[in-house]
């Protein structure tokens, strides 16, 4: 059996040691407190201190150690403590003490011998190897279990052996299912998928297999690229049919992609040489059924992107062109008196110019002057101008416009079928959880090849539309009968209503929920795990939230005359100031750390890897693997190389010793985005255990975050990049998601496409981190919607945004306490007139609601991918409208709650202005290649701002350090106050004194001159 890798050598000599403890350690877990039923064992020195060491190091490590492994200076303390005055040797501790010690202990604190339930630890391996968790993942979650069981924990070995026994069973279990499975005929198709073509015309040195060709997906849109990713997703339709019997094991996708992403990395001498044709074949049909579901998605990603495009087009085109049109006289006589009624304003508006800007007269003259101007018009020229815009409209410009914008949609008809007519042929849908009109449409599509006729379905299409598909002769079209297919295609995807049958991101929303089975049978087991029993009972829950809304509609109107921040406008609505807090700057921290100083970057990295040990994440890919990690100098290259942009390849070129080839092996099987997480995990775990970061906490015992979105240009063919005229012009970019805490820590990150709501991907980073556990997220006005404060607050993280037009913002209550209720009572702050919460709704779908908050909080779907799919959703889609509602009560009581506390606004400007801070950090920091982006999937980009959001972390970390070292070398109380608060306003997030450009080398050989002048002014160029 091969040897797997769990920790590299040095983790694994520290796991099976006993930890070096610390003074203050050591007073809390050596003592000299005995057992009545101990003590007359405890008869010679030797076992007495034996038996204290043991109970410490069992109660530090949940483990036992042998007398051999006992540290001399634990020995030593232990001795004087007992009051021993001769040097003990510990190996003296006799076997049939220890043993029985050991029994002793372990019921003393309530703890099982591992020894005597072996059994449940080796079980847990085989459910846990049935999921896509990584070997060190499955170590973490081993070691979880035994904490919870409360069964002492063993050596390395026993988890390795037991993790790569388990791991090699349950890989042959499936190597047998899908034998026994697969006919005669299947297997012969997988084997010719995998040898070598016989021709040499068929291949190149780099694609010697037909697999190898089918690894990557073409992210390009031009008609050429989709043509060639259609050729290529028909060789896997086409085996993905032939395996109909084996494509169930979908339901196991996620241990299923591990192979399939494993054939993708893995250059064809290493697939070649799995000699087990079996396993091979496991491996191959991973690899048919996972790229068949990421090519479905890949696909309507650019059906989208591209129906989208074609129609925003069109409309452009006709706003600009249908005013240029023939118009019959009378239209042109409206357009006339429009023309007439804009000149006389203007010459209105000229007047009133003059009279302001001159010095002829004084402030009251000039005022009187404009009155009468203004009064010797009887009518509001812009009154006259939408009267006359009605006239025109009612002369038939809309119909106009409408027949000039299906012309132009005909007219571009080759442009958009060039590029989506065949996306359509391959796409597979779930026609059980779909609109019946338009899959009707689909399959006969699909099933006579693109070739539409009159008798074609045409239930789907509008009545209004359908008289499009005839020309002026009656003769039908079939090209417009496409493009509204097209059209309505795309609007019933992000409608919801047509959904694929093989995804990730375009399946029905029951799909992603935790089934109605076991939802009935485990409910209340589930509403504990996720922590909101307390809404077990709607009624419960809506009368917490009624008078909780009461209380706040209350305290804000009685707090109105004390509010010096509070004004009201002419309109009457509420108008808030916030004063500022006391600016951060980097200046305190930086002076500190020295004007002068430059550190190399690969020096903070080496620093912190010494403190964290963070390069013992980057474990190879392989589950199996018992490759050693690569060395810290390469991991190090790698990290800058893609964290600062510069470019894997590139690092590799101008670095000594490194190599572009063994760079790009390195960052292939070493470098995803799971270990770079991990790698994070680490660095901020420090940061957690240090006093210093403390400082920056509003509160002790709750935790204040943020989020938000940084774009970036991408200039490669991207199906993840959108436009963004704002931020791109014409290019592509997308929005690297960053989330930060009150100390400063990047704790998540994402990457989405430009265009893409911000919203929807909040809870991903609040849910989805293992260590950062916010009370209170905030955002700007692109992160709020009424779902998300929905969702957050039932789930407990009060959402707090900052919404641009807070006051324009409608204003909720109960129909039981209607607003005349609080009118009567005096107030100011009024709930908007007849806004009132439809508890009808969220009683209908109150099941519902529990099982989209425990299917998000226990993360058995991501929140982003269920919350995008539900709000395409918004028009009929009962769920959606109901986590509305109670998104309309949270934001009406954060409103009031806005309006009232002043510090609460402080603190969300504050903690916002941290994750801008970040943002030039991040800027700073990848500076490489212009600081856009030259990765294609959304995975090389996500993998690309991890590493810098490493760099960020460690550079945050290096400073606490730092300063807490120079701190600690302070003997003045009160001196390390004072630095302590200036510390308070000073940011942490400094890195000017980081040399993140490298070091040039200035030590020229002059000996030989690189260019021959005498030969280069001899050339000549003969010109024709």
């Amino acid at each position: 059996m091969s040897r797997i890798n769990l920790l590299k050598e040095k983790d694994i000599e520290l796991f099976d040691n006993p930890i070096e403890l610390s003074n203050e350690e050591r007073k809390i877990l050596f003592t000299l407190e005995f057992d009545t039923e101990l003590d007359p064992n405890l008869r010679k020195g030797i076992t007495t201190v034996g038996y204290i060491l043991q109970k410490g190091y069992f109660l530090a490590q949940k483990k036992f150690f042998v007398p051999s492994q006992y540290r001399e200076d634990d020995i030593k303390y232990v001795s004087e403590l007992c009051g021993l005055s001769f040097k003990v040797d510990i190996l003296k501790y006799k076997k049939y003490a220890y043993n029985r010690h050991r029994t002793f202990i372990l019921n003393k604190f309530g703890y099982r011998s591992f020894t005597k339930n072996k059994d449940l630890f080796e079980k847990e391996t085989s459910e846990l190897v049935k999921t896509p968790l990584r070997p060190k993942e499955l170590f973490n979650s081993l070691i979880s279990f035994l904490e919870e069981k409360k069964i002492e924990q063993p050596k390395y070995y026993i988890f390795a052996q037991t993790i790569a026994e388990s791991l090699n069973l349950f890989e042959q279990n499936l190597v047998s299912i899908i034998d026994q499975n697969l006919t005669i005929v299947q297997k012969n198709l997988l084997d010719e998928m995998m040898k070598l073509p016989t021709n040499d015309d068929e291949v190149t040195s780099k694609n010697p297999y037909l697999i190898t060709k089918l690894k990557r997906v073409i992210q390009a849109t031009t008609p050429r690229k989709i043509k060639e990713s259609i050729d290529d997703f028909s060789i896997i339709r086409d085996m993905h049919f032939h395996l109909t019997n084996i494509t169930k094991l979908n339901e196991i996708s996620g241990i299923l992609n591990y192979y399939a992403v494993w054939v993708v990395k893995a250059e064809h001498i290493q697939f070649d040489s799995i000699r087990d044709i079996e396993r091979k074949r496991l491996y191959i049909v991973s690899f048919i059924i996972y790229q068949y579901r990421i090519r479905q998605d890949s696909f309507v990603d650019i059906f989208l992107q591209v129906i989208q495009k074609y129609y925003n087009n069109a409309n452009k085109l006709i706003a600009n062109d249908f005013l240029k049109k023939d118009l019959k006289p009378s239209k042109q006589k409206q357009l006339m008196k429009i023309r007439n009624i804009i000149f006389s304003s203007k010459k209105q508006l000229e007047k009133v110019k003059q009279i302001i800007f001159t010095n002829q007269y004084g402030d009251s003259e000039k005022l009187r002057l404009i009155k009468n101007i203004l009064a010797s018009e009887n009518e509001s020229f812009h009154d006259n101008i939408i009267q006359e815009i009605d006239k025109l409209e009612n002369l038939g410009t809309a119909a106009l416009k409408e027949e000039l914008f299906f012309k132009a949609l005909n007219n571009g008809y080759r442009k958009i079928h060039n590029r989506v007519g065949g996306i359509l042929l391959m796409l597979e849908f779930n026609t059980e959880m779909s609109d019946s009109n338009v899959i009707s449409a689909i399959k006969n599509y699909q099933t006579k090849n693109g070739k539409i006729t009159h008798i074609s379905p045409t239930e789907f299409i509008a009545k209004n539309e359908q008289k499009w598909l005839f020309n002026d002769n009656g003769e039908f079209n079939s090209q417009m009968y496409k493009i509204l297919l097209f059209k309505e295609v795309s609007n019933h995807i992000k409608a919801g209503t047509l959904n694929l049958k093989f995804s990730d991101k375009y399946k029905s929303i029951d799909d992603y929920l935790i089934g109605q089975n076991r939802w009935k049978l485990d409910k209340k087991e589930l509403l504990d795990r996720a922590n909101i029993n307390h809404l077990y009972d709607m009624q419960d829950a809506l009368s917490f939230l009624k008078e909780n809304m009461a209380e706040h509609y209350k305290k804000t109107n009685e707090n109105i005359i004390t509010n010096e921040y509070l004004k009201f406008n002419k309109d009457n609505r509420p108008r808030v100031t916030t004063p500022k807090l006391t600016e951060s700057t980097s200046h305190f921290v930086h002076e500190i750390i020295g004007e002068n100083i430059y550190i190399p970057l690969t020096k903070i990295l080496s620093d912190i890897n010494f403190s964290t040990n963070y390069t013992s994440s980057f474990l190879h890919y392989s589950r199996k693997s018992s490759k050693d990690s690569p060395s810290e100098n390469i991991i190090y290259a790698a990290i800058i190389a893609l964290g600062c942009n510069i470019g894997i390849r590139k690092m590799g070129k101008i670095s000594t010793g490194i190599g572009a080839d063994k760079l790009e092996y390195v960052v292939r099987w070493f470098f995803s985005k799971d270990n770079i997480d991990e790698a994070n995990r680490m660095v901020l775990d420090i940061v957690e255990k240090l006093s210093l970061p403390k400082i920056y906490l509003q509160k002790k015992d709750s935790l204040h975050t943020s989020s938000d979105g940084q774009k970036f240009n991408v200039t490669v063919p991207s199906i993840n990049a959108t436009h963004s005229f704002k931020y791109f012009g014409t290019g592509k970019g997308i929005s690297a998601y960053s989330f930060i805490d009150e100390k400063s820590k990047l704790f998540y990150n994402s990457v989405i496409s430009a265009s893409e709501r911000e919203a929807g991907y909040i809870l991903d980073g609040l849910l989805h981190n293992r260590d950062i556990e916010s009370d209170m997220h905030s955002t700007d006005t692109h992160g709020y919607s009424e779902v998300i404060f929905g969702v957050c607050n039932s789930l407990g993280i009060l959402f707090a945004p900052r919404i641009k037009n807070y006051n324009d913002q409608l204003l909720y209550t109960f129909k039981e306490v209607p607003r005349n209720i609080y009118e009567n009572k005096g107030y100011k702050i009024l709930p908007s007139k007849s806004m009132y919460i439809d508890e009808s709704m969220i009683s209908d779908q109150w099941e519902n609601i529990l099982r989209l908050l425990c299917s998000i909080k226990l993360g058995e779907t991501k929140s982003s991918i269920i919350l995008k799919r539900l709000s395409s959703y918004a028009k009929q889609h009962p769920l959606h409208k109901a986590i509305k509602e109670i998104g309309r009560i949270h934001k009406t009581i954060f409103l009031l709650r806005y309006f009232d506390e002043t510090h609460l606004r402080q603190n969300i400007e504050k903690q916002l202005n941290k994750i801008e801070l970040s943002h030039l950090f991040a800027k700073a920091v990848f500076f490489g290649n212009n600081q856009e982006l030259k990765y294609e999937s959304k995975e090389e980009q996500e993998i690309v701002v991890a590493c810098r959001h490493l760099i960020q972390n460690a550079i945050i970390l290096w400073n606490y350090l730092f300063i807490s070292n120079k701190l600690s070398e302070i003997e003045e109380d009160d001196e390390v106050q004072k630095n302590v608060e200036l510390m308070k306003n000073s940011s942490i997030m400094t890195w000017q004194h980081v040399n993140m450009h490298g070091e040039y080398d200035f030590i020229i050989n002059l000996d030989k001159p690189s260019f021959d002048m005498a030969k280069i002014n001899s050339f000549k160029i003969n010109q024709l």
